[in-house]
């Protein structure tokens, strides 16, 4: 596994897992994401996409793709996809949602247009559309997590229907492993997602006003 951060050093500061049998960090500083940003903004590239691209990164991966005997690529999100370039070896792109979709809602908010982070996110849109169909065109499968961003894909591109599968996120409730924190007399929910993007804290928003207070009601002892 490759991982990009904007923190130097930061092998050191991590523990070792048991998951991976190897993970390799890659630097690249914030000024440099920025300045990368600037030169792709004419572009048909993303800036999301621009930001995380790096000429380094894209040749330290294809020469470990050449010289290792790899089963297939994953990047994740359409943010590292410019990272990879083709090869012998099957990319499996996990896309996970479609940032586009999100920026399209975000095109209808009152206040999509009222200051400059948001106005180019609104502006962002028709750019991602194109660049998240060429991804999936390009690569050899896609994964998403919902028929409903796989629909706002396909509206424009029937023709990659064969090349996108939705695995959806969720829970085994056959497990029977029970978990450590099962003899709390309270039940808790827990939020995994990063509050800080609009979709996410639009779902978050949701829950709290829609189904927060039918859990409530039953009684259910959050």
């Amino acid at each position: 596994m490759i991982c990009l951060t904007d923190i130097k050093d930061y092998e050191k500061k991590v523990e070792s897992d048991d998951i991976f049998d190897q993970i390799e960090y890659f630097y690249k500083s914030k000024l440099s994401s920025f300045f990368n940003v600037i030169i792709y903004l004419l572009s048909s590239v993303p800036m999301q996409v621009a930001y995380f691209f790096d000429k380094k990164l894209e040749k330290k991966i294809d020469n470990l793709l050449r010289n290792n005997d790899y089963v297939a690529v994953m990047p994740h999100l359409i943010r590292v996809a410019k990272n990879v370039k083709r090869t012998k070896v099957p990319v499996l792109l996990e896309m996970t949602d479609s940032i586009a979709m999100n920026y399209s809602k975000f095109r209808n908010f009152k206040m999509a247009f009222s200051g400059l982070k948001n106005i180019i996110f609104a502006l962002d849109a028709g750019k991602t559309k194109k660049y998240e169909a060429k991804c999936i065109k390009n690569y050899d499968h896609t994964f998403l997590i919902s028929d409903i961003d796989k629909s706002f894909i396909l509206n424009s591109c029937q023709e990659l229907k064969s090349k996108i599968t939705v695995s959806a996120n969720g829970c085994d409730f056959n497990n029977k492993i029970i978990p450590a924190w099962k003899d709390n007399t309270q039940n808790t929910i827990i939020f995994m997602g990063f509050i800080k993007s609009r979709q996410n804290f639009d779902a978050a928003l949701f829950f709290i006003k829609n189904v927060m207070p039918i859990f409530t009601k039953k009684n259910y002892n959050f």
